[in-house]
């Protein structure tokens, strides 16, 4: 049964009765002549102690109280939820799904049907999960990896993603078999789907965990630029990518991919992937600067797990200002303008205990213990 306002205030009125009924036995019982003490009504007593009536206050109780937490959740991070996601909440605590996580700003965590995400200790493993298409994007998952990289702006406990395919693909692109689902596209800022897919890729660059991306089998397309927008990529043998879009009528400029890709292997073999369209393969990116490393499928997160420990060994602060000065810089108008995003990050990072942290355990030989403070 999914919840609503109505179904909430029909359930209100039954718990505020329930409520009236409890204190009317308690506090206005049958007097009896047995000296000044007041019994209390058996009828009474006997229908506010039922299981059923206790069973229905327990869950009403939980339901108000999802409600309330819903909004003043939405208050404090002074970020409307969407009716969407405030009754996913309210139905998971409805159905007392203790699975389903809360985030903080109210929304659920995890509770995505086109994605997984699996969180260890700091680090979100996150997998698109349609394997049946090979992970090909539609509304569906566009519309849950915006919502997590959404969320990732606010998540402190976050600090770094990992991001893989289920299946044999990383991503095969858009899934151009869901003409429904395209139909019925979001706003996405005027342009439709197209708007709405396109804000992700801005996301990953704009949250402040490094992304580690593990390429298997086809990147294409939209795929593609999703492996662009990360900050490490790991290619597995079986990897190939290509800037599919040209292939099906459209322009390679598409997802950010003319503004990533040159920047990563320069604008020579930038025009040969996006005018041609032609697949790299794992050997060929890794000689062109287009992934960090190439290892056997079965290794991959074995190889990533390398960079989550070196990442995570670092300060949060220093760690998520590493990743917004490279934003920055390789867009700096000059040497002046680089240097001066340098100069602000290295001030607030020695303003913090964890510079301090860093620079007692340097002296003492040990590894430091950072607290993000």
């Amino acid at each position: 049964m999914k919840p609503d306002v109505h179904l909430y205030d029909a359930l209100l009125v039954v718990f505020r009765g329930c409520l009236v009924a409890l204190y009317a036995a308690l506090h206005f019982p049958d007097v009896r002549p047995d000296g000044a003490r007041l019994v209390v009504s058996p009828q009474l007593c006997s229908l506010c102690s039922s299981p059923i009536v206790t069973v229905w206050l327990i869950l009403i109780y939980r339901y108000r109280q999802a409600i309330k937490s819903t909004v003043k959740t939405a208050r404090k991070c002074q970020n409307p939820i969407r009716e969407e996601s405030t009754l996913r909440v309210m139905h998971a605590l409805w159905t007392l799904d203790d699975k389903t996580k809360i985030s903080k700003c109210g929304k659920t965590m995890f509770d995505y049907q086109t994605i997984k995400v699996d969180a260890r200790e700091g680090v979100h493993w996150l997998t698109l999960n349609r394997p049946e298409s090979l992970n090909a994007i539609n509304t569906q998952m566009a519309t849950e990896l915006r919502d997590y990289f959404s969320g990732l702006f606010q998540d402190r406990s976050c600090r770094v993603v990992v991001m893989q395919g289920a299946g044999r693909a990383y991503c095969a692109g858009l899934d151009i078999k869901d003409h429904a689902g395209l139909a019925d596209a979001p706003f996405g800022g005027g342009f439709g789907f197209q708007g709405h897919l396109a804000d992700v890729y801005i996301k990953m660059r704009r949250c402040p965990q490094p992304i580690i991306s593990l390429v298997h089998g086809p990147a294409s397309g939209g795929g593609f630029a999703f492996a662009l927008a990360s900050d490490i990529r790991i290619a597995g043998e079986s990897m190939k990518m290509n800037s599919a879009f040209i292939k099906i009528g459209l322009s390679s400029c598409d997802m950010g991919v003319s503004y990533f890709l040159p920047r990563l292997v320069g604008v020579t073999v930038a025009s040969e992937m996006m005018m041609t369209g032609r697949f790299v393969n794992a050997e060929r990116a890794l000689a062109v600067g287009l992934v960090n490393q190439v290892v056997a499928d079965e290794a991959l997160n074995e190889a990533a797990q390398v960079f989550v420990d070196e990442m995570m060994a670092t300060s949060p602060m220093g760690l998520r200002m590493t990743k917004e000065g490279l934003n920055m810089a390789i867009d700096a108008g000059s040497l002046e303008a680089a240097m001066a995003i340098e100069n602000r990050n290295q001030v607030m990072c020695s303003s913090s205990a964890d510079f301090k942290e860093g620079l007692r355990a340097f002296i003492e030989k040990r590894r430091p213990v950072y607290r993000d403070a």
